[in-house]
Order: C-alpha cells, then structure tokens, then sequence
C-alpha cells in the first residue's frame, strides 16, 4: 500500500473536509469538491460520488497543472436540468492537462477549460485528452483559449438544459483585436447531443482562426425541435479553418446541417450523412 503522506486540508463547507495526500509521482485527491491552487500533478485515489446542481467537483486555480484521473470515475446524481455543476473546472489558466477522467451523471458541463472572451486571451497551451464524459446537460467539453487541443475524448448523451442548446464540445477564442484563437481537435467521439429546447451542436466554435477539425466522429446529433437546427460541425465566427477526414451522421431531420461555417473555410475528405451537407465552407475539393 502506498505511503500516504497528508499535505493539507481544505474545509469547504460546514459538513465536508476533503484533503490532498502525497503518492509516489502525484498529489493525490482524496476527496470532493477540491480546489487545485499549486502546480503540480495531481491524480484521484478512487472514484467519486456528488449530488449537486450547482458544485464544481475540480477546480484548477492555478497554471501549470496536470489533472490524471488514472480512469476513475467523478459522478453526480443531481436530477435538475438548471442547474451550473461542473466536473472539472478552470478559468483563465494556462499549461492545463486534463486526462484519463470519466465525467459521469448530472452535470451541467463536463470538462471546462475557459476563459473571459471578452478580455485578451488568458488561456493557452491546454489539453485536454483520453476523457469520458457521459450524460451531461449543457456542454461535454469547453475549451476556450488558443494553443488548445482536444483528442481521443469520448462525449456520449449531451442535453438536456432547460431551454438551452446542446454541444459536444465547444471551441472559442478571445474577441479582443488581435488575439490567437487557435484550436486543434482531432480523433475525438461525440455520439448522441440532442436538445430539445434549442439548437444541438456536435462540435460547436464560437471563434477560431487557422483552426483544425479532425478525424473526428460525430454521430446522432439531434434538435428534436425542429424549430430550431442541428449541426455536426459548426463555426460561427473566424476563417481559414480546415474542417477534414470527419465522420459525420446526423439526424434524418430536415432541419439537419453536416458542416456549416462562415466562408474563408475548408471543409473536405468528410464522410457526411446529413440532408444538408455543407454551408458556407469551400467544399470544392469533395466529401463523401
């Protein structure tokens, strides 16, 4: 049995005192909800239990921080769909790694690596990879920023927020004049985003530029109401992105759209199975 050696208590409410231990090559989270505030690696010791609508089982407060979850799983049996709960959060923070996590239950997002975007670009250089998330109601993924990458997650039953959109995962960059906004985000599994208040997005930018959509396979994404639309890959804003080598099935719907972006974007080498398959992008050199 590892040493364990206690390096601080953190009470965070008047019923639960939770604590970091040392292990042989990370700080060890014994317990939930946590506040990272120090570099560092850190890793969970066992799998984890919430019930709360509005918690935040993770925060990151500092830069330069390694999250391992070494496959363990952080769930939330929280029912309410208005909720603001986060399975691992951060905001403004750069040099953040998030892997290995399994996000399960009713959270309102899973994973959010975020950022003012009305102010200058404060997160860079982030990854977040090998996660599964499952269930929640608003977003998998967010990951705001430039110098951002997003790989080999697994984003399964996203929506649900009431009255809200859906979105796998979710891209942005700082408005500010002249801000980087580059995001890379490649051989990631978004299945089964469905809102059915709203639009439904299986990989959504706010803003990107010179950004890269890859190998990437979103199946199922759905707005039930078809007032409203689906997309399996949607940029609002920015150009010279590629979008290329997806896989895309969407709903049968005729409120349905593979691709759609601005122009100034490619989007080719898909494989789309969508009513509509593109919008917007140069598909001159073919999908399939």
């Amino acid at each position: 049995m590892k040493n364990l050696v206690a390096l601080t208590l953190l009470a965070v409410s008047a019923h639960a005192t939770v604590a970091f231990a040392q292990s042989a090559d990370c700080v060890e989270i014994t317990g939930l909800p946590i506040t990272i505030s120090q570099p560092g690696k850190y890793c969970l010791s066992q799998g984890f239990t919430v019930n709360s609508a509005s918690i935040k089982a993770i925060t990151i407060a500092a830069n330069d921080v390694t999250l391992d979850c070494h496959g363990h799983t952080i769930r939330n049996t929280a029912t309410s769909n208005a909720g603001s709960s986060e399975g691992v959060y951060a905001m403004g923070r750069s040099n953040v790694t998030v892997r290995n996590c399994r996000i399960q239950g009713g959270f309102t997002n899973g994973i959010s690596l975020i950022q003012d975007n009305t102010k200058p670009t404060s997160s860079y250089y982030n990854t977040i990879e090998g996660n599964y998330v499952a269930g929640p109601y608003w977003h998998g993924i967010r990951a705001y920023g430039s110098a951002i990458e997003v790989k080999g997650n697994r984003i399964v039953d996203v929506g649900g927020q009431a009255n809200n959109y859906a979105i796998g995962i979710r891209l942005a960059g700082s408005t500010a004049a002249g801000s980087f906004k580059l995001q890379l985000v490649h051989d990631n599994a978004v299945w089964g985003t469905n809102s059915p208040y709203n639009n439904a997005y299986g990989v959504m930018s706010d803003s990107s530029l010179a950004s890269l959509i890859r190998m990437n396979s979103i199946v199922g994404t759905t707005a039930s109401n078809q007032a409203y639309r689906s997309y399996g890959v949607r940029i609002a804003s920015g150009t010279v992105n590629t979008i290329i080598d997806n896989h895309i099935v969407g709903s049968p719907l005729a409120n349905d759209i593979a691709i759609h972006t601005p122009t100034g974007n490619s989007c080719h080498d898909n494989t789309l199975r969508s009513p509509t398959p593109t919008v917007g992008c140069d598909a001159s050199l073919g999908n399939y």
